[in-house]
């Protein structure tokens, strides 16, 4: 079955959790390109980070500058949250999202 596939740029603040996108129960597909000059984490289930250092209670995927992380999903996706190490806001991570 074909998806279509939509880019969005969100604005993420620094220092802070930023929701990317919220639920979707059609989302299949998602890539999250990182080109903010600072390394972000993503969380898939759409809690709160509070740092981009992985523990039991802040987890996610920690994405480098100028990398890019991708995965199929095979069940409904919660909100994806994100945490940005930047000094200043930025629009520089391209999320792609297949439903």
């Amino acid at each position: 079955m074909p998806i279509s596939v939509n880019q969005y740029n969100p604005t993420v603040q620094p220092s802070t959790s930023t929701q990317l996108l919220p639920a979707n129960t059609q989302r299949r597909y998602l890539a999250v390109l990182n080109t903010t000059g600072a390394n972000i984490m993503v969380n898939l289930q759409g809690e709160t980070l509070t740092g981009i250092t992985p523990t039991s209670t802040n987890k996610g995927i920690v994405v480098g500058n100028n990398s890019f992380f991708q995965t199929q999903l095979m069940q409904p996706s919660p909100a994806i949250t994100c945490y940005h190490a930047g000094a200043s806001a930025t629009n520089a991570i391209a999320i792609l999202e297949g439903v």
